[in-house]
């Protein structure tokens, strides 16, 4: 009886915490702060190749939406961050002539 009401409690323990940490990361990327805003100027970042477009922006939206987070009570530093997400998550590539 001992072993069974240890096993359930163990079982009921582990689907809460598995429970609570998917609904905060669901939290997360659904978060609005997160979403990029288009600046005044419109001007998206540019590369010179894809290759080099497709090494550097994944890394750079990761880190803005990190550090949108950390400031989340910063809006003029928030704000910012917003529209530098913006620029890279529409970054182009511009070839060189």
């Amino acid at each position: 009886m001992k072993k069974t009401l240890i096993i359930l409690s163990l079982l009921f323990g582990g689907m809460t915490i598995h429970q609570a940490y998917a609904q905060e990361t669901v939290q997360t990327e659904q978060n609005p702060i997160l979403t990029g805003i288009k600046p005044a100027d419109g001007q998206p970042v540019t590369f010179s190749s894809q290759a080099e477009l497709d090494s550097t922006v994944p890394g750079k939206i990761s880190a803005l939406k990190e550090e949108i987070l950390k400031n989340a009570n910063d809006s003029v530093r928030v704000n910012y961050l917003r529209q530098q997400l913006w620029r890279f998550e529409n970054a182009i590539v511009v070839e060189t002539r």
